[in-house]
């Protein structure tokens, strides 16, 4: 911060940093284990994800006020949760089942379930004395689940699947549907218009049988970072489907002369 002396890193903006590519890999991989050793960080027991690795003092912030400087913010962990998923690999499939796991335990089975309070402490435990039955990290559980597990994000021109840790899901809310796996993956969404579709999380090389919206077909394959990329047409809820090829084969291979 400005005008501070002492040293010490504020989470929220440098998880913001990592997780949209301001600093590179390698120093994104510093931050993040720099916030790991943290005494209040997740990775030590406290709430997902803490503000700071110190308690903010009257100098440090406007006219004094130290407001939340020593809790978790559901929007911290959001990020926390993103720069981990750009950064990818086993730890960061850990990190983010860690804290859905313990969000999840909270809003399920947690002394207070369903509901939740506003913040958690550096013991991990939710603060009693902060709002109750707020909304923010019930939504936190949906937000993780949606964007960074399945990776699921909407955008006006592109319409991205790029799951961490999940080789096959099913999700259905409102009107947004996916089915992934290895073998098949079908979209049906909202609105209407071209869009390019960016699946992710596939085998490198592997050969896929397109069938768009407006019948169309063709085919597609998955790139050295494991993406596979096309141009369709959305119609108010069609489904765009995505088959492995060699899936096909095999299951063409399995029927003879006369079979059904």
């Amino acid at each position: 911060m400005d005008g501070s002396t002492r040293d010490f890193v504020d989470y929220d903006a440098n998880l913001i940093a990592v997780a949209h590519g301001v600093a590179d890999v390698n120093r994104s991989h510093l931050i993040l284990s720099r916030v790991d050793r943290g005494r209040c960080s997740t990775a030590q027991g406290g709430g997902p994800q803490f503000v700071s690795e110190v308690w903010y003092g009257p100098t440090d912030t406007t006219d004094g006020n130290v407001g939340d400087s020593w809790c978790s913010m559901a929007r911290i962990a959001l990020f926390d949760a993103r720069a981990r998923k750009r950064l990818g690999g086993a730890q960061a499939v850990a990190a983010v089942d860690a804290t859905l796991t313990k969000l999840e335990n909270e809003l399920l089975r947690g002394k207070e379930a369903p509901w939740m309070h506003e913040r958690f402490g550096c013991d991990g435990e939710q603060q009693t004395n902060r709002t109750f039955a707020y909304f923010e990290y019930p939504s936190l559980v949906v937000m993780l689940l949606r964007e960074v597990r399945y990776g699921i994000r909407l955008g006006f021109n592109e319409v991205s699947v790029v799951p961490l840790g999940a080789s096959t899901f099913s999700y259905a809310v409102g009107n947004v549907r996916v089915r992934y796996s290895r073998a098949a993956i079908t979209v049906s969404i909202p609105g209407s218009g071209a869009r390019t579709f960016v699946i992710g999380a596939l085998s490198p090389g592997a050969k896929y049988l397109v069938k768009r919206c407006d019948a169309a077909s063709s085919n597609a394959t998955v790139n050295d970072e494991g993406m596979l990329q096309f141009d369709a047409t959305i119609d108010n809820g069609c489904t765009n489907v995505v088959s492995l090829q060699h899936a096909l084969q095999a299951k063409a291979r399995s029927y003879g002369p006369g079979d059904k």
